[in-house]
């Protein structure tokens, strides 16, 4: 198998690293480390690009996932108590009915699949290096782009500010989006339309995207790094 070469992220002036990111998540394949430098670079004055995720480790891949998936599982329950309520009826009932129904863990697995990326079945850019996670940082700290990262806890049934596009923010928000979206795409990165922070390159979500606009990205280029104790021989330093 021919090793994968990560870089460590270097800051500068325009690009900035979120200080809780772990030492193990600072890094990206080299082209995707590029790209990222070029659209940091072409931020308007006085704005910098902060990187919030890079490189994730599978053990660290799983860790969202089930933390994911358990928050869902919660809120199956919850949204049958509430129901319950709005209908009059006894909570206890909606509780027992959800706590006798059988595991649908597959419809389970596919919800939590919108936000978080199956570790093993479809694996996330950021397990090959390839995607990552930013903001924009202006005078004053961050832009208001509508919500925090993965601030899954702001879906309802009946709103996702998550979404790039989504119809319940402010023109504000929208616009300081639509300047991330622009040096970001840019160079050539692809937004994942679910979650305005998240952009990749050559990766399986890249050609989904690409595919869909009608181009013609050609194979898949990057795939996911699994030897997660091995990971140190496959840094290029």
């Amino acid at each position: 198998m021919t090793p994968v070469h990560l870089t460590q992220i270097t800051q500068t002036r325009h690009l900035r690293i979120a200080e809780n990111l772990p030492r193990d998540a600072r890094w990206l394949l080299p082209d995707i480390h590029s790209r990222l430098h070029r659209a940091a670079e072409a931020l308007p004055e006085g704005m910098t690009l902060l990187v919030i995720e890079a490189f994730r480790t599978q053990a660290r891949q799983f860790a969202l996932w089930n933390a994911r998936l358990a928050q869902l599982a919660r809120l199956a329950a919850l949204d049958a108590v509430q129901a319950a309520m709005s209908a009059g009826t006894d909570p206890a009932g909606a509780i027992a009915s959800v706590r006798s129904a059988p595991d649908d863990i597959g419809a389970l697995r596919r919800a939590t699949r919108v936000t978080v990326a199956d570790p093993v079945d479809t694996p996330s850019g950021h397990q090959c290096g390839s995607a990552v996670d930013v903001t924009i940082l202006g005078a004053g700290g961050p832009l208001d782009m509508g919500t925090q990262w993965a601030d899954f806890a702001e879906i309802t049934a009946t709103v996702n500010p998550l979404r790039t596009h989504s119809p319940d923010i402010t023109p504000e928000q929208a616009a300081n989006r639509a300047i991330l979206l622009g040096v970001m795409e840019g160079q050539g990165l692809v937004n994942y339309p679910e979650e305005w922070w998240h952009f990749s390159y050559g990766d399986a979500l890249w050609h989904e995207v690409m595919t869909a606009r009608g181009g013609a990205p050609g194979p898949v280029v990057h795939r996911p790094i699994f030897d997660n104790p091995a990971f140190s021989h496959h840094r290029a330093d």
